[in-house]
């Protein structure tokens, strides 16, 4: 079910309780935490939103995991928000156009905020991607990422590694989330 802006642990786990009584007799075993409203920001994954999730993502993944579900989260790496720790904290990690302006993600009007290219080609990048999964793996009980919006992370714009492509830059960030 999409609950869209409206997502909430309450509703995810009354959710799960559903998809546990009627579809896991019938072999369905998958339960994804969708959309925009989980993390704070988009890039900051490893920081929930407490006011729809009081108890934590880790703690939702536990309870649907108990349950006998396998959790799953929609995660879009190459995109930051300008809302974000990331990009407070790191605005020399994102790409750039020709300009020297950041290279534009996509614009959310419902929720207004606008996102940009995080730069894949960028060594603390990557590591910051590994330990970024590996903690929603190991702590947070997530055994499926959705992951969404590639092409943004494969935008063609000005990286640290100048002879990169956008697609090989987004190569090595997927390279970095499967280790």
């Amino acid at each position: 079910t999409a609950h869209y802006r409206e997502i909430s642990e309450k509703i995810c786990l009354a959710d799960a309780r559903e998809l546990t009584l009627k579809f896991k007799p019938s072999g369905y075993d998958f339960f994804q935490v969708d959309g925009l409203s989980w993390p704070a920001f988009r890039g900051d994954y490893l920081d929930t939103n407490r006011n729809r999730f009081p108890g934590g993502m880790a703690g939702l993944g536990k309870k649907v995991t108990q349950m006998g579900l396998t959790f799953g989260l929609w995660i879009g790496p190459g995109e930051v928000s300008e809302k974000s720790e990331l990009f407070l904290n790191h605005p020399t990690w994102l790409a750039k156009d020709t300009f020297g302006h950041y290279l534009p993600g996509r614009l959310t009007p419902e929720i207004k905020e606008n996102s940009y290219v995080l730069d894949m080609t960028i060594p603390a990048v990557l590591t910051h991607l590994k330990i970024t999964f590996s903690t929603l793996y190991q702590k947070y009980y997530c055994r499926y990422f959705k992951l969404d919006f590639l092409n943004i992370a494969a935008r063609e714009g000005c990286r640290f590694r100048p002879s990169v492509t956008g697609i090989e830059s987004m190569r090595n960030g997927l390279s970095a989330i499967r280790t």
